[in-house]
């Protein structure tokens, strides 16, 4: 067939994709349908496809090449983010893509993607050819989305496997954002780690400075909140102090 190797190329693509390759929208329809039909490509959702392999028998494109292209500027996002790092220790089957264009969510090969919706795409980086969240960027956007003790618990888990994390850029993201408990939840996870990740006091003395005056809770479980932090003004969960151990 006559584009399937545009197709292969390109892995996953919208129909202006297949127009600027036929040279018109109606023989773009017929592509369309005809390449449907032989299996050839598959549709994701309205407008988006997906070139399939004939050696493997399925769609040739990851699901983070898929979610990265659902919107103009979207990109991986969250726990979605660490597993593109490679930070977890299982394999999700929901991809949370952030966009300043807003999608419905949907199910696509047994994957759901989850549409995040944010201002800008700010700290943004392209990593062999995904559009994902800097990691500094990340760590602190799931800090901020902990709603539990099991987010909590899981978000360590995925802290304690972290090789490395650069503090300066932390700091960067956390200017950005400007919440005050921000700098205070961030700072205390960030404490347990000073030294080993790059984590250096005066960063975290910094959080500390645009962080809590009054004592805020660190999420809504209050019967859970059992340790009460004074440095960071946060009644919180009891948190281990040792990357071998976790809460």
């Amino acid at each position: 067939m006559k584009y399937l190797e545009d197709f292969a190329y390109k892995r996953v693509f919208d129909f202006s994709y297949i127009i600027d390759l036929t040279g018109n929208k109606d023989l773009a329809s017929q592509t369309v349908q005809n390449y449907l039909a032989k299996g050839y490509i598959k549709r994701i959702k309205r407008n988006l496809y997906a070139a399939v392999s004939f050696e493997k028998k399925g769609i040739i494109p990851t699901k983070f090449e898929i979610a990265c292209n659902i919107t103009k500027n979207a990109y991986i996002s969250y726990h979605s983010a660490f597993e593109f790092y490679g930070y977890t220790n299982q394999v999700y089957n929901e991809v949370v893509v952030s966009s300043p264009t807003q999608f419905h969510d949907f199910t696509f090969e047994h994957n759901t993607y989850r549409s995040k919706r944010v201002k800008n795409t700010l700290f943004v980086e392209t990593v062999n050819n995904i559009k994902v969240s800097s990691l500094a960027k990340t760590i602190v956007d799931s800090i901020d989305n902990v709603k539990t003790y099991d987010d909590l618990e899981e978000l360590i888990n995925i802290l304690n496997m972290i090789p490395l994390i650069n503090g300066n850029e932390v700091l960067a993201y956390l200017k950005h954002v400007n919440k005050t408990i921000l700098y205070s939840k961030v700072g205390l996870l960030l404490s347990f780690y000073e030294d080993d990740y790059n984590i250096k006091k005066e960063m975290l003395n910094e959080m500390k400075k645009h962080g809590l005056q009054i004592a805020r809770n660190f999420t809504s479980e209050k019967h859970r909140l059992n340790v009460y932090y004074k440095d960071w003004k946060l009644h919180a969960y009891n948190i281990s102090k040792s990357k071998e151990e976790v809460i």
